[in-house]
């Protein structure tokens, strides 16, 4: 983790408590969407197909005028609800600030081809403001080229060579990744709080230290829960994180292309409980 502070801004017009929230144009009913999937799961089996998705079919004007913070697409479907965000190309800021994208304690998978360009330190996923200590949650890869995610429920480890520039990671942790090519990276937590990391369909590391815990993604929003502890808020986004203090440029950003990033978050996994 970074702490150098980065120059206060401004967050992004209609991201702010009591603004307008703009979106962006749906895809249309019949779009699909290629979702990471390993061998055997258990709580996603199959390609999400958007057969019926409830979608905001958006005006010209408001496409023009959505911020960076609109999901490119919502779905409901039997995987649960889905988000699918645009390209991420770097120093691009991709993310989602929206009300419905609660995770809490439910099941979920976020996954994403990513294209690194450059070794260094940088963001896949995040929602998370850099020296904001509390709920952090970020998918990242390192200078050792290897990805791992940090969050509530999975333990951290220090004075690693192979981590973060102050020498951390997690325990969930793949091997190093190729630079200059595609891989498929997928994070996903269980119902029962198992988190396990995926690449290229196939598993590479798991870990669970307890129950599903509360990230707060969507309880914490850019705006909202802001001061105190939380500093000036935070939204979840593909590619970079927030940066120290009040601003909202985009920080530690990746290297690279991200494409096809797809969050599903599932509650029937967490009602039903495990599957057989």
């Amino acid at each position: 983790m970074q702490n150098t502070p980065g120059p206060p801004t401004q967050p992004p017009a209609g991201t702010a408590s009591g603004g307008p929230r703009r979106r962006r144009p749906r895809r249309a009913p019949d779009a699909r969407v290629n979702v990471f999937l390993s061998a055997g799961s258990s709580s996603f089996n199959g390609a999400l197909t958007f057969l019926s998705p409830h979608f905001h079919q958006g005006t010209a004007a408001e496409a023009a005028a959505a911020g960076p913070y609109c999901p490119e697409g919502t779905a409901d479907s039997q995987q649960g609800r889905t988000f699918l965000f645009g390209d991420y190309d770097s120093g691009r800021v991709v993310g989602c600030d929206d009300p419905e994208m609660i995770i809490g304690t439910h099941a979920f998978e976020l996954s994403m081809t990513i294209t690194p360009t450059a070794q260094g330190y940088g963001m896949l996923a995040s929602h998370d403001r850099s020296c904001d200590g509390n709920f952090q949650f970020r998918l990242e890869i390192y200078q050792s080229m290897k990805v791992s995610l940090q969050c509530e429920g999975i333990r951290v480890v220090g004075g690693v060579t192979d981590g973060d520039p102050i020498g951390v990671r997690s325990e969930l942790c793949s091997a190093a990744l190729p630079l200059g090519q595609p891989s498929r990276v997928g994070v996903r937590r269980e119902s029962d709080g198992r988190f396990k990391l995926l690449v290229n369909d196939a598993l590479v590391s798991e870990h669970r230290s307890g129950p599903p815990a509360d990230l707060r993604i969507g309880t914490i929003r850019n705006g909202v829960g802001g001061g105190g502890e939380h500093g000036a808020g935070r939204a979840f986004r593909i590619g970079s994180r927030f940066p120290p203090g009040t601003g909202s440029d985009p920080y530690n950003t990746f290297a690279g292309t991200i494409r096809q990033a797809v969050l599903i978050i599932n509650p029937a996994a967490v009602e039903e409980g495990p599957r057989a």
